[in-house]
This record gives structure tokens, C-alpha cells and sequence, in this order.
């Protein structure tokens, strides 16, 4: 987990705008926090950033919309493999597009497997 903090940062004004703060916008004015922040000082314009490298999401992944799998390809967030061993995604790598007839072949082949384990 990647905790910092960020120092004097108008977080709070963003908010009340409605506005969601990213990370990227504060990380230049950010330092390490300590691992136990007994006494460290903060003041009402810092913030605690919390950075975990992802959740456990919720549904079943093969019920994931494909585009937004093939959207997290593309950004980096899961590989290829990933895309189609977890989400029973199939991308063609150069573009990367979807494989809508791969992909429902794909998704019922894994569905299939999963309910002969189930015996």
C-alpha cells in the first residue's frame, strides 16, 4: 500500500465544487508517511493519500462489460492474458479490439468448466 501525505493541497474547495480530486494533480507536493503516524503534523489543507493496487471487485467477471475489459488493456491495468483468463475477454493485440464471437465462445467455455467442478 502506498500511503503519503499531501501537503496544502485545495482538496477541500474541489469537493465542494462537486469536483473529484486526483491523485496525479497533488503527487508533486506529496511525501512518504511515516508507517506508524504517531505525532506526525498535519494541517486543514493536507490530506492522506491511501493507494492500493486494486480491489476484489464485485460480480462475476465474465459479466464485466468486454469494451471496458479491452479499456483496461489498453491503459495497462490488466494484461492480455489476464483479460482472457480472468474476464473470458478475447483481444486481438495489435488493435486492441474485442473478439465479441471469441469472447462469448470463450465465456461459455469457462462457464462449462466451472460447472463440471461443481459435481
Amino acid at each position: 500500500m502506498n500511503i503519503r501525505i499531501l501537503r496544502s493541497t485545495d482538496i477541500k474547495e474541489k469537493l465542494a465544487r462537486g469536483v473529484f480530486p486526483e491523485w496525479k494533480d497533488y503527487a508533486a507536493r506529496s511525501e512518504p508517511a511515516p508507517t506508524r503516524a504517531v505525532g506526525v503534523m498535519s494541517g486543514p489543507q493536507d490530506a492522506y493519500y491511501f493507494g492500493t493496487t486494486g480491489g476484489g471487485g464485485y460480480g462475476d467477471p465474465l459479466e464485466r462489460d468486454p469494451q471496458r475489459v479491452a479499456e483496461d488493456v489498453k491503459e495497462g491495468y490488466v494484461s492480455l492474458e489476464k483479460a482472457k483468463s480472468l474476464y473470458g475477454v478475447v483481444i486481438d493485440s495489435p488493435s486492441p479490439q474485442v473478439d465479441r464471437k471469441a469472447t462469448e465462445a470463450w465465456r461459455d467455455e469457462i462457464r462449462k468448466q466451472r460447472r463440471s467442478l461443481k459435481r
